[in-house]
């Protein structure tokens, strides 16, 4: 769905077919906000911006930093 949306509003990149970045992307983010809640019993506000910075570089591995937005 992440994917769709992103297509929606953006001309995207050619992207794998055999590996769904996007749902990797969010379960790489989870997993950082999983150690925070089992750690500290929540999301810390510095957990959540290290599960963004870990999505965030994850899709940069394939989407560039700046994309062509699609028209209305």
């Amino acid at each position: 769905l992440l994917q769709q949306l992103f297509a929606r509003h953006f001309q995207l990149p050619p992207l794998p077919a055999d590996v769904e970045i996007f749902t990797l992307a969010l379960e790489l983010g989870d997993r950082i906000y999983a150690s925070s809640v089992q750690e500290h019993g929540c999301i810390t506000p510095r957990m959540a911006e290290e599960g963004m910075r870990v999505f965030d570089a994850y899709l940069g591995l394939y989407l560039p930093p700046l994309m062509a937005k699609r028209s209305a």
